[in-house]
């Protein structure tokens, strides 16, 4: 494309593509940006400023799209140049970009991005779809995919990077699971995501959208939060998920009484408990050994499994003379 002095080229085409913006040609908007030759970086400068300056009250996620079309050199640059933040290079290329290309600017960027980077950049990944609106006639929306990329690669890098689970005020578990996402949900879970903070308004928006595996997954990690408590020294009580409505099975294994009571509770529209009682004698010797070591590591005191000897009153004292 041949230059003429009197015009303003990058001018124009940061005009052009924020004009396509605003008409939701999001793709349009790219290619504008692409026409400016990577080795002006004035240029290049120039029309990022403009155009970030030009749609910066427009939503966030389609300006992040636009930025994602770019070359990585282009993108490299600017960061390197201080006319793009790295936080908005890495927000764009963890919400649309794939794997691959994000581990190439987290190595890129190695040493310069912030936790806060970090964390706006995880946030991208876990919120934004690897959909985008493209241009259509009127007002429907027509949605195609521009990624083939896992986002759930994208969150797993970002959490390995140093990226906080507690990030978008610890609202990113919930976020994850009213997309159905589960396997971001567990790659937040196992990074140490805050359930006693989100994790049950997390399981509810699954329920409320009948994702069920989402839901389950969640009711068993909640579960298992409590799953052991101790009402006393040689009284242990566990806790099991048998559904992704609500049933339970608590098992109360009592050390001094000698024994284990199995108390079923229905979904929670049904919370009629059922409840059988065994002695340690009749009962799994492995789950008994599981229970007693469990309870001592939880500082209680549980008689030892070989004393076999009951609990009796004593004696009532004879009669005189008897």
């Amino acid at each position: 494309m041949a230059w003429r002095k009197e015009e303003n080229p990058a001018a124009t085409l940061a005009k052009k593509a924020a004009r396509a913006f605003a008409e939701k040609d999001w793709q349009r908007a790219v290619d504008f940006l692409r026409e400016i030759p990577a080795d002006k970086a004035e240029l290049v400068d120039q029309a990022l400023q403009l155009l970030r300056a030009s749609i910066k009250q427009n939503d966030t996620n389609h300006r992040l799209f636009v930025l994602h079309g770019l070359p990585d050199d282009t993108l490299n640059n600017a960061c390197q140049r201080g006319s793009l933040p790295y936080a908005e290079a890495l927000q764009a290329i963890a919400a649309f970009g794939d794997a691959p290309r994000l581990k190439g600017f987290l190595e890129n960027a190695e040493g310069v991005l912030i936790q806060s980077d970090l964390d706006k950049g995880l946030k991208a990944a876990v919120i934004w779809r690897d959909t985008m609106v493209v241009i259509d006639v009127g007002y429907t929306d027509r949605y195609e995919h521009y990624t083939s990329g896992s986002k759930a690669e994208n969150v797993a890098l970002l959490l390995k990077a140093g990226a906080s689970t507690e990030g978008d005020n610890a609202e990113l578990l919930v976020r994850a699971a009213d997309q159905n996402n589960l396997a971001i949900v567990k790659s937040l879970v196992e990074a140490g995501a805050n359930l006693s903070v989100s994790g049950k308004r997390a399981m509810k928006k699954a329920e409320e959208r009948n994702y069920d595996a989402v839901a389950l997954y969640l009711r068993e990690q909640l579960i298992a939060l409590q799953r052991f408590s101790m009402p006393d020294e040689q009284t242990l009580v566990e806790t099991k998920a048998l559904d992704d409505r609500g049933s339970q099975l608590r098992l109360v294994f009592n050390f001094a009484a000698r024994q284990v009571t199995e108390i079923y509770n229905g979904p929670e529209e049904k919370a009629a408990a059922a409840m059988v009682t065994h002695r340690f004698a009749d009962y799994d010797s492995t789950a008994l050994t599981e229970a007693f070591e469990r309870l001592k590591s939880m500082g209680g005191h549980p008689r030892p499994l070989g004393d076999k000897a009951a609990h009796t009153l004593p004696a009532p004292p004879k009669p005189a003379g008897g």
